[in-house]
């Protein structure tokens, strides 16, 4: 079985993007694909300023 990360880079929320992958992770799942979705929103802003991923 797969497993893929899908990564969600808006800052904004609801965004386009969330709904896209959202629709993404229903298919992927109909075809037995393990998903995770990442979203930059739950990431410290602070990390993400100074690169500390």
């Amino acid at each position: 079985m797969a497993n893929i990360l899908l990564i969600n880079g808006s800052p904004s929320a609801p965004s386009r993007s969330q709904g896209i992958l959202e629709y993404a992770i229903a298919l992927l799942n109909e075809q037995g694909v393990h998903t995770d979705l990442l979203s930059v929103r739950d990431l410290p802003a602070e990390d993400l300023v100074f690169g500390k991923y």
